[in-house]
């Protein structure tokens, strides 16, 4: 299996058990270019997340999406597994927004 689905299975597997909302984003033809691999609303919030394993770098059209979804009020995270968990551990602690 490829490395950036093992990645993108964890991310999704340690949303899922916190009771997080996920989608996974495949591309395809006829989709816009640059959406994330991940969504999710976890805690409040929406989440963006790009997996990148190895030396996997963002296209510009993944950078104006993570621009436009960061405008937009999105927590958009970029990394392999490992990196994303530690920034959503760090998420857990951070005060949130209540809207009433």
């Amino acid at each position: 299996m490829h490395q950036h689905t093992l990645h993108a299975r964890t991310i999704v597997r340690y949303l899922q058990k916190r009771g997080a909302w996920v989608a996974r984003i495949r591309g395809t033809w006829g989709q816009r270019r640059g959406l994330p691999d991940i969504l999710a609303c976890w805690q409040g919030r929406l989440i963006a997340i790009e997996v990148k394993t190895g030396s996997g770098r963002l296209t510009p059209a993944q950078k104006r999406e993570h621009e436009a979804l960061r405008t937009a009020g999105a927590v958009v995270l970029v990394g392999n597994a490992e990196q994303v968990l530690s920034e959503l551990e760090h998420l857990t602690h951070e005060p949130q927004l209540r809207l009433l």
